[in-house]
C-alpha cells in the first residue's frame, strides 16, 4: 500500500537523508530506474480511499477496517541491521492512521525469512554492488534466487531476467566483431 507510506519523509528524516526514496529498486539518478508514478505517490486519503473500494471500512469504531467481521492486519517481521526498526515502526504508525493493524516481529537474523510466517518481511541489501542491476534483480526476482525468501515466480519475469542477464554478453560480443 505505497499511498499509505510517506517514503519521503522516512528518507529525509527519520534516516537524516542517509537513504533515498525510490519507486522501485534503484534510486532516480541511476539509469535502472523506474519512472516516478501518482500510483506511489504518498496520500493517505486516496489510501483510505482504496480500501473502502475493496470492501474494507471500521464498521466497530475500533479504528481498525475489516471485511467479513475479520479486521485488515498483517505481520511485518524485521531484524536489527541499520534503521529497520524505526523504519518497520513507522510503518506500523502509517498503516495503523489508514486502519490496517500491523503487529512487528523482531528477529536476530535472516533465518525467519525463510519459513514464511509474516506478511512483509525486511532484508537490507546493496541494489547494485557491482554497478550491475541484472545481479539484483536475479537474486530477489529469479526462481530460485538467493534471496528471493518468498518464493516469488512469474513466468514473465523470468522471461525478462533471463534476457537481462544475456545483455552484457550480447555486448561483450559486439565489442569483439568491431
Amino acid at each position: 500500500m505505497p499511498k499509505a507510506i510517506d517514503k519521503e519523509s522516512i528518507a529525509s528524516y527519520l534516516l537524516d537523508g542517509t537513504m533515498t526514496a525510490t519507486d522501485g529498486p534503484f534510486t532516480s539518478d541511476s539509469e535502472y530506474a523506474l519512472p516516478s508514478s501518482d500510483e506511489t505517490s504518498y496520500n493517505q486519503v486516496e489510501a483510505k480511499q482504496i480500501l473502502e473500494s475493496l470492501g474494507y471500512i471500521d464498521t466497530d469504531g475500533d479504528g481498525y477496517v475489516e471485511k467479513d467481521g475479520q479486521n485488515l492486519s498483517l505481520t511485518i517481521a524485521y531484524y536489527k541491521r541499520l534503521s529497520q526498526e524505526a523504519i518497520a515502526t513507522e510503518l506500523q504508525s502509517a498503516l495503523k492512521k489508514i486502519g490496517i493493524h500491523a503487529e512487528l516481529q523482531l528477529h536476530e537474523g535472516t533465518k525467519y525469512l525463510e519459513n514464511k510466517e509474516y506478511d512483509l518481511g525486511f532484508y537490507s541489501m546493496v541494489t547494485m554492488p557491482t554497478g550491475d542491476p541484472a545481479y539484483y534483480l536475479n537474486a530477489l526476482l529469479s526462481e530460485g534466487g538467493s534471496v528471493n525468501y518468498s518464493g516469488y515466480d512469474n513466468h514473465a519475469m523470468q522471461v525478462l531476467l533471463k534476457t537481462v542477464k544475456m545483455i552484457p554478453m550480447i555486448q561483450r560480443n559486439v565489442l569483439k566483431l568491431c
